[in-house]
């Protein structure tokens, strides 16, 4: 149940040949409440350094350390964003790793919200952090805060969480979320696993996320490095059995009832393994799917539909041009700076706006938008007639706006913003454009997921 989207062959300089090695990132949460699980990660760091070389594996496995609190702008005291302590270190060089952790502080004063700014760290992370020697790569986010909303100025990443997910995922990275729930974010709980659950999405709406419960630091510390110590073990065993040349065999779907924190670890360690497994030795032994495939397929996964659960079976892709993901994002502009005039002035023009502003899109400028949605007057390309997905932009009236509180209107401005940050990461990706021997750059394509459209 891996989709064809989770083990291409990625082109962001991962390493091709020689034996497998994993780079683990701990993006790791260091604002007031953090302290024993700052201590406790480099408990668990430090045992499984020592498994590595027990497993003589010194150089298989490399970990590295991302810092991350909130906006220092609103809380000066903070010091920082987000930060990186420490690039990749192999057991052969843990000491220096091991050290700068262990000189990791959590954050004096509070932050502006209770919400942390989350979203920095991994982006940091993804960014920043030297993953061309590693050919599975792993970020653990540890928190027990949700990610700075989009409509909070102090929100340094305008990617949302699914947009960031997908960014991670174009450059072979997967993310996995420990949420520590402790009782004082209790009014938190609901928002910040609805986020990580989206931030960590593998096909199948299945999420690479696990609850940690806190009713106490102390318990909760000690059940976060059970979890913790669980997930990097597997990833240890996984690089392990692929370089003895063992595949792994493929994990069950259901997790066992009533199953511990450890249980639930092992089994995310597990399907996550697997599908990292699989997503190496097709890059390695350079697996491609026919160019042409006359076929059918079912579009979710039977056995869990026969369980009354939907799960796509498949991840479907569009190929943009430059110049359509150019077109694409002057027209979102379009819509979202005249969205947000009109929420502003709470005039009457919303739809003329966009028409104005998009001229030279639209099929006919003067065609009228009375009861017509945005497909229908051709503000959003042709090029997204017919694609088999529902768009509440593209279905969007005038009417339809004007009824939206002004609640719901900023919550549809965020998500166009976010969807414009990803389609600039795609534009800046240049190892993902395909050229198929087109010279004029405006005619190279990128795969774009379906559910990143508008």
């Amino acid at each position: 149940s891996i989709d064809p989207g989770d083990h291409e062959k990625n082109k962001d300089g991962q390493a091709q040949n020689g034996p497998p090695k994993t780079g683990i990132a701990l993006v790791i949460d260091t604002s007031i409440s953090m302290k024993p699980y700052i201590e406790q990660s480099l408990n668990v760091i430090r045992q499984i350094y020592d498994k590595i070389e027990r497993d003589k594996m010194t150089d298989n496995v490399g970990f590295a350390v991302v810092a991350f609190r909130s906006s220092t702008t609103a809380t000066q005291g903070l010091e920082y964003v987000s930060r990186v302590v420490s690039d990749f270190a192999t057991a052969r060089n843990r000491k220096n790793l091991e050290d700068k952790l262990a000189q990791a502080r959590e954050a004096t004063v509070s932050s502006h919200d209770f919400n942390e700014d989350s979203l920095s760290g991994v982006y940091k992370a993804v960014e920043e952090l030297s993953w061309s020697a590693y050919s599975s790569r792993l970020i653990l986010l540890i928190t027990d805060a949700g990610p700075l909303k989009s409509s909070d100025k102090y929100a340094s990443v305008k990617m949302g969480v699914n947009e960031l997910n997908d960014f991670a995922r174009q450059k072979g990275i997967w993310i996995t979320a420990l949420h520590v729930k402790s009782p004082g974010g209790a009014r938190n709980h609901s928002y910040a696993e609805q986020s990580y659950r989206a931030l960590s999405r593998l096909s199948g709406n299945r999420s690479n996320y696990q609850a940690v419960a806190a009713p106490t630091p102390a318990e909760g510390a000690r059940q976060f490095a059970a979890v913790a110590r669980t997930l990097a073990a597997g990833m240890v065993d996984m690089v392990k059995n692929t370089a003895s040349g063992k595949i792994m065999t493929r994990p069950r779907d259901e997790r066992p009832q009533q199953a511990t924190p450890e249980q639930q670890a092992a089994q995310l360690a597990a399907t996550l393994g697997y599908a990292m497994q699989l997503e190496y030795l097709g890059r390695t032994r350079e697996n491609q799917a026919p160019a042409v495939v006359s076929s059918w397929i079912a579009d979710m996964d039977l056995k869990r539909l026969a369980r009354h659960e939907q799960s796509p079976s498949v991840e479907v892709a569009v190929l943009l041009t430059k110049n359509q993901l150019n077109d694409l994002s002057a027209q979102l502009r379009a819509i979202i700076d005249n969205a947000e005039r009109t929420k502003k002035t709470d005039s009457r023009d919303f739809f003329q706006g966009i028409l104005s502003a998009s001229t030279r899109m639209t099929r006919d400028p003067n065609l009228p938008a009375r009861g017509k949605n945005l497909a229908e007057l051709g503000v959003l390309s042709e090029f997204l007639d017919g694609l088999p997905y529902k768009s509440d932009i593209m279905l969007l009236r005038e009417e339809d706006w004007y009824r939206m509180s002004i609640g719901e209107q900023t919550a549809f401005i965020n998500r166009l913003k976010s969807r414009l940050a990803r389609y600039e990461e795609y534009d800046r990706d240049r190892a993902n454009w395909e050229s198929f021997g087109q010279a004029n750059a405006g005619d190279w394509v990128y795969r774009v997921p379906l559910n990143m459209l508008p």
